[in-house]
């Protein structure tokens, strides 16, 4: 008789695990974080960042040391500040293109520029003397949307306006004596 060799069976997948046994967990992911070291092994949060805004671009130097502070109060690389004055410095470039789309724009217009423009401009002045506030003209003028076509032209429109209610200056003519009701109406008188 021969003897087979039994080997124990593999337990079954939800058999429940002996209370010793140790538990492993599964392997922790290493948060990503801000600090990151430098070439010369400082975190980038002890590193100083320094920008230098593009001598091409609309950004300020200024502007460009508010990003390098903003930066360093976050923890980031001297690459990734530089990355943020690039992306500020195509945004104001993205800006200017559109404004300049904008001015072209309305040059083309048959009613607000070419032979138009000098009136348009001077609409446009007598309505924002008018009725704008200094909180409406530093949005507008920060915002460059002050020279978006439907700006030129809400503000045209409402110089038209004015002008139709000022009084008209200079020798102007008296204006003519109050008639008669018979006057103005063609009214004769009837023979008695």
């Amino acid at each position: 008789m021969t003897t087979a060799t039994e080997t124990p069976a593999a337990p079954a997948p939800d058999a429940e695990k002996a209370p010793d046994a140790p538990v492993r967990e599964p392997a922790a992911q290493a948060a990503p974080s801000a600090e990151v070291d430098t070439p010369d092994g400082k975190p980038a949060s002890e590193q100083k960042i320094t920008l230098v805004a593009p001598p091409d671009s609309a950004v300020s130097q200024e502007r460009a040391d508010a990003i390098a502070a903003l930066a360093q109060q976050r923890g980031l690389s001297q690459e990734a500040a530089s990355g943020m004055l690039a992306y500020e410095a195509a945004n104001h470039a993205e800006l200017a293109r559109l404004e300049q789309e904008w001015l072209s724009t309305v040059e083309a217009d048959p009613e607000l520029g070419h032979a138009n423009r000098a009136r348009t401009q001077q609409r446009v002045e007598l309505a924002r003397t008018a009725f704008m506030t200094p909180e409406l003209k530093a949005l507008l003028d920060n915002s460059r949307a002050g020279n978006h076509p439907a700006f030129v032209r809400l503000f045209e429109r409402i110089g038209a306006r004015l002008e139709e209610d000022r009084a008209p200056a200079g020798d102007a003519a008296a204006p003519p004596a109050e008639r008669t009701a018979a006057e103005r109406f063609g009214w004769t008188k009837r023979p008695t």
